[in-house]
């Protein structure tokens, strides 16, 4: 294993626990606003509400960001939904963007994640991501455009 492998697995590592804790603080002000809720019905109505929990058995996690991953088995590829929505912004964009034009896009359409402690680095990573899955193409120092073929100049060649 290469030393550039083991850096990209830390990495990796990383921004799932970064997801990880943006889960949880989601999950956490979700309970608080449920039981807010549930003692405001019990006062209201006077009556108790007993819940019973199941056990939690999918296999199938969904971080705040939209990205999947398998519990509990490690094929190594995460999917983001970061990577496919730069492809998606950029196969709209009627030109050319700059990274910081892409961050701004994404964030005006998508909203960046709260797990997401660092959105330029974040969008960064899927902006090499969608580049290297052949979905954005960089045309110069940090330009990007869509696939090759998808962006229109508007003059009919497709250039």
């Amino acid at each position: 294993m290469s030393l550039a492998a083991l850096n990209t697995e830390r990495v990796a590592l990383l921004q799932r626990a970064e997801a990880l804790k943006a889960d949880l603080a989601e999950v956490e002000a979700s309970i608080a606003n449920l039981n807010r809720l549930i003692q405001a019905f019990e006062e209201y109505t006077g009556r108790s509400v007993t819940v019973t929990v199941p056990p939690i058995t999918a296999s199938v996690s969904r971080r705040e960001d939209g990205a999947q991953s398998s519990g509990g088995q490690s094929s190594g590829i995460v999917r983001s939904p970061s990577t496919d929505r730069v492809g998606a912004l950029l196969a709209r964009a009627s030109q050319p963007l700059t990274r910081e034009q892409i961050r701004e896009a994404y964030r005006d359409t998508y909203g960046f994640p709260s797990g997401w402690s660092n959105p330029a680095n974040a969008l960064n990573n899927a902006i090499a991501r969608a580049a290297r899955r052949g979905l954005i193409r960089e045309i110069s120092d940090g330009v990007y455009t869509g696939r090759v073929g998808e962006f229109s100049s508007g003059d009919g060649t497709g250039e």
